[in-house]
C-alpha cells in the first residue's frame, strides 16, 4: 500500500472480532465508501498491516483496519451495536 498503516486501538479491534465471531451481516463505512458484508477473521500481514477478511458475493476479500469508519451491526440479534473509528 501506499500510505502508511496506523494501527486502529485494541478495543475497536475486538469489536471486529466479535463480530467476526457471530458471523454478523454488517454494513462498514470506509474513506472510500460503504459495504454490506460478513466478516470472516482479521489477519496481520509481514508488512504489520492489519486486514479484515470478509466474504461478499460468495468470494473472500479484504479491507485494511485503518480504512474503517463505522460498523454496523444489520443481523437483528447482534449483541453490539454501532462502532465508530474516527
Amino acid at each position: 500500500m501506499l500510505d502508511k498503516y496506523i494501527p486502529i486501538h485494541c478495543d475497536l479491534h475486538d469489536y471486529i472480532e466479535i463480530m467476526c465471531a457471530y458471523a454478523l451481516y454488517i454494513r462498514v463505512c470506509t474513506v472510500d465508501g460503504e459495504l454490506n458484508i460478513v466478516g470472516v477473521t482479521t489477519k496481520t500481514d509481514k508488512y504489520k498491516q492489519e486486514w479484515l477478511l470478509y466474504r461478499s458475493d460468495e468470494k473472500i476479500q479484504k479491507l485494511r483496519l485503518d480504512h474503517i469508519v463505522s460498523i454496523h451491526p444489520l443481523t437483528a440479534t447482534a449483541p453490539i451495536g454501532d462502532v465508530y473509528f474516527k
